[in-house]
């Protein structure tokens, strides 16, 4: 019984190159697919970055040829064109903003507010609702002449619903606005 004992306590194989393990193995070959990715996303990038930098240089070119260009000294305009120009301005000088802040500002809860008509021509607004009753309606007016930015504002129709209990008003209302000087 002449057997060879092997007292080695680790077991090494002979080849320096079968030292590894499947889960680096993994690790490597996704770690050089994510370096792929990454690079040609960079890649990807990069050339958008520089499609738009010459786009923005080509329009930016005709800017400076323009300007280089010689003025103009004289415009035929239609009385059309002129008339057309003319409500432009008027609709984009309207102060929209403070206009319906003013209204929203005289708001009452007994009052239902159901269209806002304004003529941009004359600067008048014209408020059709509904409210509660008729006193309920005349204060409204006055919330609305207490607002800076209106005036002349009078109770233009108004209609009691006799068939309904309640007995609701309908009522137009037409108000000026100032112009700031």
């Amino acid at each position: 019984m002449n057997q060879l004992i092997d007292l080695e306590l680790t077991h090494q194989p002979r080849h320096g190159l079968l030292k590894f393990s499947w889960l680096g193995l993994c690790i490597l070959a996704g770690s050089l697919l994510l370096a792929i990715f990454v690079w040609q996303s960079e890649q990807t990038l990069q050339a958008r970055y520089a499609a738009l930098s010459s786009n923005i240089k080509r329009q930016a070119q005709p800017e400076t040829t323009l300007a280089k260009a010689a003025p103009v000294t004289s415009v035929s305009i239609s009385p059309s064109e002129t008339k057309q120009i003319g409500v432009i301005i008027n609709t984009l000088t309207t102060p929209w903003n403070a206009l319906m802040l003013a209204i929203e500002q005289a708001d009452m809860p007994d009052i239902a507010l159901l269209s806002i008509e304004p003529n941009i021509k004359k600067q008048q607004i014209l408020l059709k609702g509904e409210a509660k009753n008729l006193p309920i309606t005349l204060r409204y007016i006055e919330q609305l002449e207490a607002q800076a930015l209106l005036h002349e504002v009078y109770l233009q129709k108004h209609q009691v619903e006799e068939t309904d209990i309640s007995k609701p008003v309908s009522f137009s209302v037409l108000a000026k606005w100032k112009v700031a000087p």
